[in-house]
């Protein structure tokens, strides 16, 4: 894993700063998508750290609709990263991701206001 992330890191770090530096001079945001922000020192980038929190239940049933993975693979994936509360102490905002997409994109909209608010 540590031989895979020392290649994949780097290039991914460099398409992000391609992609970043294509932006627009009126762009307003960026929007880092990444599981492992923490892990890379990713977070060092960002001004905001929103984290998507689901119940184990909830993660494991997608994944096993999306992926096809099972539970141990969800375990052994999500143990190869920091603790999930971890990661929600860590964010300055935290989405509560266990209904529909309208209640997240209410989230969303809620943390984007406040972003806005804060950074007038």
């Amino acid at each position: 894993l540590a031989k895979l992330e020392s290649l994949i890191h780097p290039a991914d770090r460099h398409i992000q700063n391609e992609q970043f530096a294509q932006a627009s001079a009126d762009t307003k945001a960026l929007i880092i998508d990444a599981p492992l922000l923490l892990e890379t020192s990713w977070d060092t980038f960002c001004d905001f750290i929103v984290f998507v929190k689901a119940s184990d239940e909830i993660r494991l049933t997608r994944v096993q609709e999306t992926r096809g993975w099972d539970e141990n693979e969800l375990h052994r994936r999500e143990e190869a990263q920091l603790p999930l509360d971890k990661k929600a102490d860590s964010a300055d905002y935290v989405i509560i991701n266990e209904s529909d997409q309208s209640s997240v994109m209410t989230q969303i909209q809620q943390i984007l206001d406040d972003i806005k608010r804060t950074t007038s």
